[in-house]
């Protein structure tokens, strides 16, 4: 029941909706029933949509329409497009559109009146509506274009639809503007005012309006000159949107512009559809209409551009006119060049502009000046026009005058100019006179030029009236150069009367005129103005879609002046030729069509080996498909040429399409002349190919005989001239030459063809230049002298080149001019110019198979002049003649195997060339047959230590490929490389053939893959590192083509060795995982390393933070993708030990910098270690792109997580920095200096120093660029090389400075003596040097005021620093100089010992040298330095005290962490404090130096062991990032306290022990260098050492080794051991070459010798024996130490000596005593001998100078006596001819000698019984017999 009722309840609810929507729409029907007896103007407002609608709908179909466009209901459509319903809006735009449609004209008032309210509305109510609404909004707004109110339909979308927020709006307006661009024209459309918003669309956020925006553009483009629309829209626009309109604009070009529809009122254009008309009936339909169709108006870009001002930017341009360099010059005048390019520049006075134009254009010596000055002329007046007039009057004349110049690119300038000038600025009226003046030049260039120039400017202005007024003065002597001696002169004059007369009307309105003018030139005016029409120009004829007319068709009516006959044969005639239109638009889609999609798809793949495949299935269905039908021969050239066209890199692409065209040309197919034109675009644009250029001259000779032989050779010399490519033009030249030589140019017209190649007799290129004077050679040769007079006037060495070749051409190639034939009858013509056609051919076949005469044998002539001609000649053989070469195959290869072992390498480069060739005129099975013969001798070719050779060998198996399968050729390439006879450079370049193919060709690779790993595998196992490179670099592209698997299946058959060889590589790539337990041993490649970064945690934010596991970060944060910009490794290592040995203070090497492959070699280097994007900016070609690279390295320093990886990478990063240095660019090098000054900052806050290996990466480049000429730029320099000091040893770096002191810059010479300046304040220690100070003093001889006067500051500094010491180091300084610093010393005064900073003092503890004066005279010592406690104070000192304080307590804590901070901060204040910018007191440091070192030498140990154990305890078993940092911390602290001398000297004896004990431990310690920078650690330990033993207390410091050599150095493994003595004996030979200096500063010698006594009593007598026994190294080193004590001191060792008491059998005193000995009588008895020897050899040499012929005896008894006293320093003072003399004497004397004594051993023997008398006894001993002693005493030791 519930639901019974719920149900009745729904039923009643439902009858009463019905019943009130039936009383509702009655309701409606009654009130639209009334509402149709309202006027219309009220059913059109009124509120019910149906009213309106229907009002509307009525007003559609009524056929009575003239109120609604021209009454009272006009303004009605404004309410009616803005109606607020959908259905009514549409209704009211059918009417609207209906209204229109009969509108009659823009003047009516819909039009007229409502039309801009009516537009209003519908692009800003319409346009937003239904797809419907809006199709008929479009139509609408065509309908106001139609009516000639475009301007109303641009107003309106440009105001409403382009800036509304809805984007289909926008889209909807541009499209409506697009078709009515495209139905009406540009006359429909006010396109000025349109341009102006397409900018704005190319940055829209939908990408549908931004498409619509192209196709508008493009739309522009067919109405407007393509260079306007890129000069005004697409100047400033993106490269992509760039590339998009290109490709809309290339897909437009060649359409007709045309449009659609005519505008009202307007007649229809005539309809292209319906066929063709032929040229005849199309002028006669357009001679029978009534009047012209109106033209489309002509846009310019100065009518659509803004006007730049020029004038005030022209600052560069006044000045640089002004400099004596032409490259300066130059660079002004493009300058003003540049600026003036613009469409349209601002008015102003540019008389000062021209005249110093002027100036330049008349007297500038320079052709580049003059060639720039010439085009700014041409710009200026493209820009200014009309206001360029009095301008253009002032340069005119000049430029006329400068006709006279021989170059070329002149005369070409000055043409452009001067039509510049004539169509834009002045008439031809304007300058009459300097025409007619220049008309009568006595240059017969001139005259010519002129003329040309006159016709040139008629052609583009055709008023009559403006010219009929130059008929008085251009007119009449144009008519009398008509009879001038040069034809050329004669020839131009005649065109230019010619034109004026088509101007007048006619011959017969300038008649008056040409009374002067001969019968002969007379008839050739009447015939041209007859050819062009009588009166006009001659137009353009259509292409005839039938058939070319026979003689049978029908002959234009009235009588013609029958040509002349040419001396060429019917063959030449281009009448003949098949001609028919190809549509090059719709050819790729037919294309599509005939091949079907896939192998379309194909040709437009970006992979080569499916655009090869599609080619190749073109190929095989090719014949098919086009047999019997032309048209699918035109689709196929003309689709091919587009797709994949001539702009494909890879050129086994090319060569099948080439072989399609071939297909085509020997086919049965009837080649028309424009399929002879798509072919040769094509091989002229690849005919400079070295792969390609064969097949291109067999199509090019193919294409000759099917269609014109003239008319192929013209094409290809006209496309071949505008090619930017030289050598297109040389090989064009040469197919020219050698296509004529076949034919003994008996098919083409000699006259056209001299005229068209006497233009490359002025050539740049000398090659390009020979071979134009052979092809002109080839002509006369073959067609007669008489041909020479088309030549006009050359230059006589030009025409003494010609003569000669012609000569040569006729004495050596048999070369005979062809007999003049009589022109046949008519009847029968034809049939006899076949005849003689036939006859010709089979004439020429029977010479193609035969070799020029005797040229193998003349490849076998002595002389190689003879052999390179031969060469010549069969290259020409191989290229154009296929069959001779088929016919003499094995001689021809028989010859080039012995040209191949040439001694002149070029000539096996020409070989090799050869060789290339033959492939071309064989099939492949049958040139691999021959080519077995010769490709050993090819493949040894490559071994040859000339580069151009062995890559002429390469490119000539790259050629060989496509005949010659490389599975066959894998043979001898393994018995090649396999070979011991083969060098590196031959294996290397057969890895680098293979690496070829397999990136171009690699399905040839694959039947042969196992033979190419085995080439890999040998080459792996070499020596050299070129080879292994190069084999690694040819698997990794095996593996990238063949994928891992299969390269690993073939691994399997190569041997053993083989294998294991390409597994390690394989590993090393990263292709192979390594095999348990390998892991640690790998090394890291670059893949490991980058895949390993994702896994790693970032970096601490602080450096003093702990790294937990809790605390690492598990995400990166944004940043870390810069950070990621540089990938940390530990590569640098490696590449500071492969790369060349160059320190910062090597020469710098600019030169090295700018070679491209130094950037090569860095790019690759880079690739590994950096992101694609950070790549392409470093190694861009744009220099913005550099700029954004240093803002990003600047970046990734700034930030802490990211500086790591840019250290890893610094010696990479500092070459790109030298090399962008050295590019010179201003933009870059401030960022650089800016960037290097910030890592500077960011290395010295994180304790980090430069290498060497880094610094000599950058350093010398700084050095040497420091120069500036800017001052700004200069003092970046400067303040930047101050910087270096923080981070980089001071002493490398002032060695650096002292080389740019000697640059040829003086600038740089300021700069490095101002930072070494700066330098001294803070490292003076480092200047306390004869090298440095001597080559400081050198510069005061400098001319330079201001670079001596910076050297006499330095040097002031110096002796207020050390006084008189100075002069030791000035002993041999000339005496100018030296006078000059005395002059300059006595006015200082040396700075007391206290006041001296801690920087600049002398070591505490020791005794200064004792100062030497300038007069040698010796000063009193000075007592020992000391430092004096500054007196106490408050404030700042105090602070600093407290700080350190903190410091040393926090680097002394027990936890690691902790003293790693507070070592950090001891740095920090030390560096400060060096460079005084510190307030610490000089007494808190040296107090607790002590101590610090204490602690320090018990945290070494501590830290270094913990990060070995935690690298040893690790999975990966490598050291984790920051691992070291404790290292380098504790390291740094050390070398801190050890470089400041006060501290230094502070250290105990027992402290210094502990410490250089630790640090040689370390240095043994095998496992340091596997941690994270081990190689940096091992060379800080190494140099903290050198500090050590240069600033510490030398006492301590001797006494401290000799404890270390005895009992300090007891370890328990004997050969560490050994080691361990062998790094101290190191120690102390460093610290005995000093030993005097020491002893001079205050060694205490007594205390050395208690350590010494020390050392030796504490061997017992048996461990002593057993030392001497085995020539113990620690026992030889104390030896030695006393030895040098001994010479030094001499006798007064013994005072040393009192403390020591002399015992029995005392070791000390026994060496003492000998050694002293030895050293006293050695030096009297060595310096008495000397001083005889020299005395001795001093008056031999005058002897032999006063003549005495008994010298020469003396001298030789002399070198015989004393053998090791050299003569050479006598001899150096004397001339060449007396040395010879000398040497020529002694030389006989003993000749003379030896023959003495083979005389006296024939002699008797004298009596053997004379008793020898005994020596008296001495009273001193010899070296022998203190050595005797020596050993006595070691005996007496061992019982």
């Amino acid at each position: 029941r519930a639901l019974a009722a719920q149900r009745r309840t729904v039923h009643t609810h439902l009858e009463r909706g019905s019943a009130r929507r039936g009383r509702m729409a009655d309701d409606a029907a009654k009130e639209v029933e009334a509402a149709r007896a309202l006027p219309f103007g009220e059913r059109v407002r009124h509120p019910k949509w149906k009213v309106r609608n229907e009002a509307w709908s009525e007003v559609a179909s009524t056929s009575e329409l003239v109120p609604w466009y021209a009454g009272e209901h006009a303004e009605l459509f404004v309410i009616g497009v803005s109606d607020t319903n959908s259905a009514a809006q549409a209704t009211a735009l059918e009417a609207l559109c209906a209204a229109l449609g009969a509108a009659q004209s823009g003047e009516d008032a819909l039009v007229s009146s409502h039309g801009a309210a009516v537009c209003k509305g519908v692009c800003s109510k319409c346009l937003s509506g239904r797809p419907n609404t809006v199709k008929r909004a479009k139509e609408s707004l065509l309908l106001f274009a139609e009516l000639g109110r475009g301007d109303l339909i641009v107003d309106a979308v440009v105001a409403y639809a382009l800036p509304h927020k809805v984007s289909k709006v926008a889209l909807a307006g541009v499209e409506a503007l697009t078709e009515a661009l495209r139905t009406y024209g540009s006359k429909a459309l006010d396109v000025k005012g349109l341009l102006r918003q397409v900018p704005k669309l190319f940055d829209a956020k939908d990408v549908k309006v931004r498409g619509a925006a192209k196709e508008l553009t493009a739309e522009f483009c067919r109405w407007i000159h393509p260079g306007v629309i890129r000069e005004v829209l697409l100047q400033g626009a993106r490269e992509a949107l760039k590339k998009d309109v290109e490709a809309l604009i290339s897909q437009n070009e060649g359409q007709q512009v045309k449009p659609l529809k005519a505008l009202r009122g307007e007649e229809e254009p005539a309809a292209v559809a319906g066929g063709e008309a032929t040229a005849e009936e199309g002028v006669e339909a357009g001679a029978g209409a009534g009047a012209p169709a109106k033209e489309e108006p002509k846009i310019d870009a100065f009518d659509l551009s803004e006007p730049v001002a020029v004038l005030p930017d022209l600052a560069e341009f006044w000045s640089g006119l002004k400099e004596q360099k032409w490259s300066k010059r130059r660079d002004a005048l493009l300058v003003l060049r540049v600026k003036a390019s613009v469409p349209k520049i601002e008015h102003g006075d540019f008389l000062p502009v021209a005249k110093e134009l002027k100036r330049v254009v008349s007297s500038d010596s320079n052709v580049s000046c003059v060639n720039a000055a010439i085009d700014c002329v041409d710009f200026l007046a493209r820009g200014l026009r009309k206001s360029f007039r009095a301008p253009a009057k002032l340069l005119f004349p000049v430029l006329l005058e400068k006709y006279k110049e021989k170059s070329a690119a002149v005369t070409r300038s000055i043409h452009k100019s001067l039509g510049s000038v004539l169509e834009m600025s002045v008439s031809v009226a304007d300058v009459q006179e300097d025409l007619v003046k220049n008309i009568k030049h006595k240059n017969p260039k001139n005259k010519v030029e002129t003329l040309k120039l006159c016709c040139a400017a008629l052609q583009v202005s055709r008023e009559a009236s403006s010219v009929a007024k130059v008929h008085d003065t251009v007119l009449k002597e144009a008519t009398k150069a008509t009879q001038d001696s040069s034809p050329d002169v004669r020839e131009a004059a005649t065109q230019l009367v010619i034109e004026f007369a088509r101007i007048a009307g006619g011959a017969h309105a300038i008649e008056s005129y040409l009374g002067q003018i001969d019968n002969a030139r007379m008839s050739k005016i009447m015939r041209a103005l007859q050819g062009s029409g009588g009166e006009e120009e001659p137009k353009p004829v259509k292409a005839a879609t039938k058939r070319p007319t026979t003689a049978s068709s029908k002959k234009p009516k009235g009588k013609e002046a029958k040509p002349k006959p040419t001396p060429t044969t019917s063959s030449s005639s281009s009448k003949g030729i098949p001609s028919r239109p190809i549509q090059m638009e719709g050819a790729v889609e037919e294309l599509r069509g005939l091949f079907g999609e896939e192998t379309f798809e194909g040709l437009k793949s970006a992979t080569w080996k499916d655009r090869l495949q599609a080619v190749k299935d073109i190929r095989e269905r090719a014949k098919d498909l086009c047999s019997g039908s032309e048209a699918k021969v035109d689709v196929l050239v003309a689709a091919l040429c587009q797709v994949p066209g001539w702009g494909d890199s890879n050129f086994q692409v090319l060569l099948n399409v080439f072989e399609i065209f071939l297909d085509i040309v020997q086919g049965d197919h009837r080649v028309t002349r424009e399929v002879a034109e798509l072919m040769v675009a094509g091989c002229v644009e690849k005919i400079a190919d070295a792969k390609l250029n064969a097949k291109v001259c067999d199509l090019l000779d193919k294409c000759a005989a099917a269609v014109n032989q003239e008319l192929l050779v013209m094409k290809v010399l006209g496309k071949s001239k505008s090619h930017r490519n030289p050598k297109v033009l040389l090989e064009s030249l040469e197919w020219v030459s050698n296509s004529l030589s076949r034919t003994s140019a008996r098919r083409v017209d000699p006259k056209t063809l001299i005229e068209a190649t006497k233009l490359h007799l002025g050539h740049s290129n000398p090659n390009i230049r020979l071979a134009a004077t052979n092809v002109l050679a080839m002509v006369i040769a073959c067609r007669g002298l008489e041909n020479k007079s088309y030549l006009g006037e050359v230059k006589p060495t030009v025409m003494a080149n010609i003569d000669a070749t012609v000569a040569d051409l006729r004495a050596n190639k048999g070369i005979t001019p062809a007999s003049p034939k009589k022109t046949p009858s008519r009847k029968g013509a034809g049939a006899r110019e076949v005849v003689v056609e036939v006859e010709e051919e089979a004439a020429l076949d029977a010479v193609d198979s035969q070799l020029p005469s005797g040229v193998l044998d003349r490849l076998g002539d002595t002389n190689w002049k003879t052999r390179r001609a031969a060469l010549d000649e069969l290259k020409q053989v191989a290229r154009t003649r296929k069959d001779a070469v088929r016919a003499n195959v094995s001689g021809i290869i028989g010859a080039l195997r012995l040209r191949l072992h040439d001694a002149n390498k070029n000539l096996i480069i020409v070989t090799l060339e050869i060789l290339q060739h033959l492939p071309s005129s064989f099939d492949a099975k049958l040139w691999e047959r021959h080519g077995k013969i010769i490709i050993a001798d090819v493949l040894r070719v490559l071994c040859d230590n000339k580069k151009a050779v062995r890559e002429a060998g390469c490119l000539t198996l790259h050629t060989w490929t496509d005949k010659f399968a490389l599975k066959s050729m894998q043979t001898y390439l393994v018995g090649f490389v396999s070979d011991a006879k083969t060098n590196v450079d031959g294996k290397v370049s057969v890895l680098s053939f293979l690496s070829e193919v397999a990136d171009e060709s690699a399905l040839q690779l694959e039947d042969c893959l196992q033979d190419a790993l085995s080439i890999v595998a040998d080459c792996l196992l070499g020596k050299a590192l070129s080879l292994r490179e190069a084999a690694t670099a040819l698997l990794k592209s095996l593996v990238e083509v063949f994928q891992v698997e299969k390269v690993k299946e073939q691994m399997a058959s190569c041997t053993k060795a083989h294998q294991e060889c390409l597994v390690a590589c394989l590993t090393k790539l990263g292709h192979i995982a390594p095999p348990a337990g390998s892991e640690a041993k790998r090394p890291r490649t670059s893949l490991s390393r980058r895949s390993s970064q994702g896994a790693r945690a970032a970096r601490p934010a602080t450096a003093g933070a702990r790294v937990t596991p809790s605390s690492t970060p598990k995400a990166a944060p944004k940043a870390a993708a810069e950070a990621d910009a540089f990938a940390e490794n530990g590569d640098k290592a490696e590449r500071a030990r492969k790369g060349r040995k160059r320190s910062a203070v090597s020469k710098p090497l600019v030169e090295d910098l700018q070679r491209p492959e130094t950037l090569r070699t860095l790019e690759s280097c880079l690739a590994q270690h950096c992101t694609q994007n950070l790549r392409s900016l470093l190694f861009h070609t744009d220099f913005k792109k550099h700029c954004a690279a240093v803002e990003v390295i600047a970046s990734l320093v700034e930030d802490e997580s990211s500086l790591q990886g840019v250290l890893d990478n610094l010696d990479l990063v500092l070459q790109w920095f030298a090399i962008r240095i050295c590019e010179g660019n201003m933009q870059v090098l401030v960022k650089i200096l800016d960037c290097v000054g910030g890592l500077a900052d960011a290395l010295k806050a994180r304790g980090h120093s430069v290498t060497d290996y880094e610094a000599g990466c950058l350093l010398p480049c700084l050095v040497e660029k420091c120069g500036h000429n800017i001052d700004r730029i200069r003092q970046s320099y400067r303040e930047l090389l101050t910087k270096l000091a923080d981070v980089y040893s001071p002493k490398p770096l002032v060695l650096s400075l002292l080389q740019g002191t000697s640059s040829k810059n003086h600038r740089t010479k300021v700069v490095c003596v101002e930072v070494l300046e700066a330098l001294y304040a803070s490292h003076d220690s480092e200047f306390h040097s004869s090298k440095i100070i001597k080559e400081v003093a050198s510069l005061i001889q400098e001319r330079d005021v201001t670079l001596k006067n910076k050297a006499l500051a330095l040097l002031s500094a110096v002796y207020q620093n050390v006084g008189a010491g100075i002069w030791r180091y000035l002993s041999s300084v000339p005496e100018p100089v030296k006078a000059t610093l005395e002059a300059k010393f006595k006015t200082l005064e040396p700075v007391a010992a206290a006041s001296r900073t801690p920087g600049s003092a002398k070591r505490p503890g020791t005794a200064p040298a004792a100062p030497r004066t300038p007069s040698s005279e010796r000063a009193t010592p000075t007592s020992s330095l000391k430092f004096r406690a500054s007196p106490a104070r408050r404030g700042p000192a105090d602070e600093a005290a407290a700080t350190w304080s903190r410091s040393m307590k926090r680097a002394a804590s027990d936890d690691l962490s902790e003293s790693v901070e507070g070592m950090k901060q001891l740095c920090h204040v030390l560096l400060d404090f060096a460079k005084k910018t510190s307030d610490l007191d000089v007494t808190v440091l040296v107090g607790s130096s002590d101590k610090l070192v204490y602690e320090l030498s018990e945290k070494v140990s501590v830290i270094f062991s913990k990060a070995i154990k935690d690298m040893q305890e690790s999975a990966s078993r490598v050291p984790e990032p920051g691992s070291s940092r404790g290292c380098k911390y504790v390291l740094n602290t050390l070398m801190h306290s050890f470089q400041l001398s006060p501290m230094a000297a502070a250290v105990s004896e027992p402290t210094l022990r502990k410490i250089m004990k630790n640090l040689l431990m370390l240095l043994l310690n095998q496992t340091v260098p596997a941690l994270e920078e081990g190689g940096q650690l091992l060379k800080a330990l190494n140099v903290l050492m050198l500090k050590i033993l240069e600033n510490a207390n030398r006492t301590s410091t001797f006494l401290s080794l000799l404890w270390l050599l005895g009992e300090g150095g007891a370890v328990e493994d004997q050969g560490l051991r050994t080691k361990f003595s062998d790094l101290t004996i190191k120690c102390c030979i460093k610290c005995v070459k000093n030993l005097e200096t020491s002893i001079e500063e205050g060694l205490q010698v007594e205390a050395v010798l208690v350590g010494v006594n020390a050392f030796l009593g504490s061997l017992e007598r048996g461990e002593m024996r057993e030392r001497l026994r085995s020539d113990d190294k620690p026992l030889r080193m104390v030896k030695t130490v006393i030895n040098e004590l001994c010479k030094i001191k001499g006798k007064g060792i013994y005072e040393s000596m009192v403390s020591i008491p002399r015992k029995e059998g005392s070791l000390l005193y026994t060496y003492v005593d000998l050694y002293s000995s030895m050293a006293n009588k050695t030096s009297a008895a060595t310096a008495n001998a000397a001083q005889a020897r020299r005395e001795e050899l001093a008056s031999i040499f005058e002897k032999i100078g006063e003549g005495d012929g008994a010298g020469l005896q003396l001298l030789y008894k002399f070198t015989l006596s004393h053998p090791r006293v050299s003569i050479d320093g006598h001899l150096s003072k004397t001339s060449e001819s007396f040395q010879r003399y000398i040497k020529d004497g002694l030389a006989a004397c003993a000749r003379q000698s030896d023959l003495n004594k083979e005389n006296r051993s024939e002699g008797g023997e004298e009596a053997a019984g004379k008793q020898v008398p005994a020596e008296p006894r001495r009273t001193s001993y010899s070296i022998e017999e203190l050595r005797q002693r020596v050993e006595r005493a070691k005996a007496l030791l061992n019982k």
